[in-house]
C-alpha cells in the first residue's frame, strides 16, 4: 500500500479527516491516523468484512474488522485503509466467521513470523498456510460450528491467561524460614 500513508507526512499536508488508517502501530487496534477520503486511491479503500495483520513487530497479531458489515456494504461508517505495514485477508466464499479464522490464524502467524530474522510477515510468507474448516452435512461451511469452536478457543485462551497471572502472583510469594 501507500509509502505516503505515514503518520508526519499526514499531518504535515493536512489529510487528516475521518478514514482509519490500519498499519502496525500497537495502540488501539493498529489504527495509525485518520485521513480524509478524497485522498486515498480507490484500489486502497477497503469497505469489507475482512482480517488485517501488522506486517511487522507484532506480525502474527491479526484483527477482524467491520465485523458488522458482514454483507459488504459500501458506506462511509465501513471504509478504512492500510499502510505499507498491514496485511489485508478479504474472504472470497460465504459462511465464514472471521473470528473462528482469526483465532486459527493466530497462531500460525506467529510460528511463521518468528522464524524470519526481521519478524515480518508478507503476504508471500503466508501462502502456503492452510487451515480447517467445519463443513455441514451439505458440504458447506458450517458457521455454527465455526462460532461454537471459536468459543471454546475464547474460553481456552482464558484459562491460560488465569494461569499465567495465578504464577506471575504466586512467583512474588517469598517465604522466611
Amino acid at each position: 500500500m501507500s509509502e505516503e500513508l505515514k503518520q508526519k507526512w499526514l499531518l504535515e499536508n493536512n489529510w487528516i479527516w475521518n478514514i482509519p488508517v490500519y498499519s502496525s502501530n500497537t495502540k488501539e487496534n493498529w489504527l495509525l491516523i485518520w485521513i480524509d477520503k478524497k485522498h486515498i486511491k480507490e484500489n486502497e479503500l477497503f469497505y469489507q468484512y475482512c482480517l488485517t495483520w501488522s506486517i511487522d513487530w507484532y506480525a502474527w497479531k491479526l484483527f477482524v474488522r467491520n465485523q458488522n458489515n458482514a454483507n459488504n456494504e459500501q458506506k462511509d461508517e465501513f471504509y478504512f485503509t492500510i499502510n505499507n505495514h498491514c496485511g489485508i485477508l478479504i474472504p472470497r466464499v460465504d459462511n465464514l466467521d472471521l473470528h473462528f479464522v482469526e483465532l486459527i490464524l493466530q497462531n500460525k502467524f506467529f510460528e511463521k513470523s518468528k522464524w524470519y530474522w526481521n519478524n515480518k510477515l508478507w503476504n508471500n510468507q503466508i501462502n502456503d498456510i492452510d487451515i480447517s474448516i467445519p463443513l455441514d452435512k451439505n458440504w458447506n461451511f458450517d458457521l455454527d460450528k465455526q462460532k461454537e469452536i471459536a468459543e471454546k478457543y475464547e474460553k481456552i485462551e482464558k484459562l491460560k491467561n488465569n494461569l499465567i497471572q495465578e504464577l506471575e502472583e504466586l512467583e512474588k510469594i517469598k517465604v522466611e524460614i
